[in-house]
């Protein structure tokens, strides 16, 4: 005959060195233990997670969950696990369990009688629960000796979406097999083995599914995140803005869900504040234009050099518009605030025309224009690109790298002054950017891969850009780079090629880089 000699665990909420304590507020006082029932397990705050007096001589666990009511700080409750009568053995220790917790509040409180080696001996027993070494209650449960089968199987339990906003709502979904009793905490509570149900969140929430039969309990849980619902807050929009004469004109809109209050507009010319205009409240969906009337805005703009001379600086005027710059009230999108229009003739440079100026450098070392293919195995130089179906491409600048493994090519460009020649730097204006066709040579082998890249030199500060990787020959791709957050900055630009692989032939090209400034 087996003996069971296992000492009782306690399933608590929070534990310390040498007890275990879990309290849920009942509101009511006395030190008395009411509600004890014994159970095959235990949902939250351990109440118990069914009703049953017969449990089996394979069941893995047997529960007690109780009430404590009433109970002074660090009130200590006992737990007996006693055998009355059945086929243990006569010498046997009748307490076959025993534990302590202690408790401060009013509580749900719960113990645990684990499965032994070869599992429970039938027969009749009690369990006895006492405070301060006083009886308080008790409850006779029996183990019978046939087999209880298989413990709940929760085949699904989802939310769809984990993540909502306040107000939106999920669906929960769930099926378990071989259970008698199916609880989804917090809530809705006790369901049918298989459902769905629409809930509605407000706050973060853990949802617990516990499937129990009379073999024992099985559990899951899934969170649930719950976002904020946007602010019922207005929301400025600037829609365009233009000049008529010598005055500018602006359109905006309140795209909120409720009324803005009165406000400033400002007026920025190159970064500078020049002007405000006072907006007044806007209703949701009311568009309104503005103005600012007491500024003169002049559309006359002094000659510039035309497009085919080395002109680096732009003649162009930058007029920026911000709504509620005043910050008058709260919006539920700031990033739809401001507007900006470049005014006059804009920059647009041609890169490639400063070619044989630039700094040429490859992983072999320094190179000196001009370079021709007769006198070195790494060469660039203004040629034609031969781009299979796309075309021929003339007073373009082709680039021969190394024939070797992580070989590289570039060029520093920059305006060069002075004799000798030093490279100045150009000046950015507002809304520019840097572009060119990019392309291997119709006779690049099948398997090149050369990256392309721009970068930005201020200095020995070098900055270079997500590259675009070009495998195929005779193919031609744009690459962009927007520099609207070096305005007002003054730098020089890279034209830079890499290959990890040998490129025994063929020629990188770069095809009217440019630097252009937008309207």
């Amino acid at each position: 005959m087996h003996l069971i000699s296992n000492r009782v665990r306690l399933f608590l909420l929070t534990s310390a060195a040498l007890s275990l304590t879990a309290c849920a507020d009942t509101g009511i006082w006395g030190p008395s233990i009411s509600d004890l029932t014994t159970t095959t397990g235990f949902i939250s705050a351990f109440q118990p997670a069914d009703q049953t007096d017969i449990f089996y001589i394979d069941s893995p666990q047997i529960c007690c969950s109780a009430k404590l009511i009433g109970a002074n700080r660090n009130t200590e409750i006992d737990a007996n696990w006693v055998y009355i009568k059945g086929d243990m053995s006569k010498e046997a220790d009748p307490v076959i369990g025993s534990g302590k917790i202690h408790c401060s509040d009013n509580s749900y409180f719960g113990f645990t009688l684990p499965a032994p080696d070869g599992g429970f001996i039938s027969g009749e027993y009690e369990i006895n629960l006492s405070i301060g070494g006083k009886h308080r209650a008790d409850r006779t449960f029996c183990i019978q000796k046939e087999q209880s089968g298989e413990i709940p199987r929760i085949q699904t339990f989802i939310a769809d979406p984990l993540n909502v906003t306040e107000g939106q709502p999920l669906l929960l979904k769930w099926q378990v097999s071989n259970a008698n009793r199916v609880t989804i905490a917090p809530d809705p509570g006790q369901v049918q083995p298989e459902g769905n149900l629409n809930l509605v969140p407000s706050i973060d929430t853990t949802y617990t599914l516990w499937a129990v039969n009379r073999r024992g309990a099985s559990s899951r849980s899934l969170s649930v995140k719950v976002q904020p619902a946007a602010a019922a807050d207005a929301d400025l929009e600037i829609i365009d803005f233009w000049n008529t004469g010598n005055i500018l004109f602006y359109s905006i809109k309140n795209t909120g869900i409720a009324a803005s209050v009165a406000s400033n507009s400002y007026l920025y010319k190159n970064d500078l504040l020049v002007a405000y205009d006072y907006v007044t409240p806007l209703d949701p969906g009311q568009e309104k234009v503005d103005s600012f009337a007491t500024y003169h805005f002049s559309p006359r703009f002094p000659s510039v050099l035309d497009s085919s001379t080395t002109s680096t600086s732009s003649d162009s005027v930058n007029m920026r518009i911000c709504l509620n710059a005043d910050a008058a009230f709260s919006e539920s999108d700031e990033s739809n605030n401001c507007m900006e229009h470049n005014f006059g003739p804009l920059l647009a440079v041609n890169l490639d025309r400063y070619a044989a100026s630039a700094i040429w450098q490859s992983s072999r070392g320094q190179l000196k224009w001009p370079m021709t293919k007769e006198t070195e195995d790494n060469w660039a130089q203004m040629g034609t690109g031969q781009m299979n179906k796309w075309g021929s491409y003339p007073d373009s600048i082709v680039m021969t790298l190394p024939a070797e493994s992580n070989s590289w090519m570039q060029a520093t460009i920059g305006v060069p002054q002075g004799n000798p020649a030093v490279l100045q730097s150009f000046d950015i204006p507002h809304k520019t950017k840097l572009s060119a066709m990019i392309g291997l040579t119709d006779d690049a082998p099948a398997s090149a891969s050369v990256k392309f890249i721009f970068g930005t030199a201020q200095g020995s500060d070098i900055t270079y850009y997500p590259p675009v990787v070009i495998n195929m020959p005779g193919k031609l791709e744009m690459y962009e780079v927007d520099l609207s957050k070096l305005a007002g900055e003054q730098v020089q630009f890279i034209l830079r090629v890499e290959s990890s692989e040998p490129l025994q032939q063929g020629s990188a090209v770069w095809i009217d880089p440019s630097l252009t400034q937008e309207s």
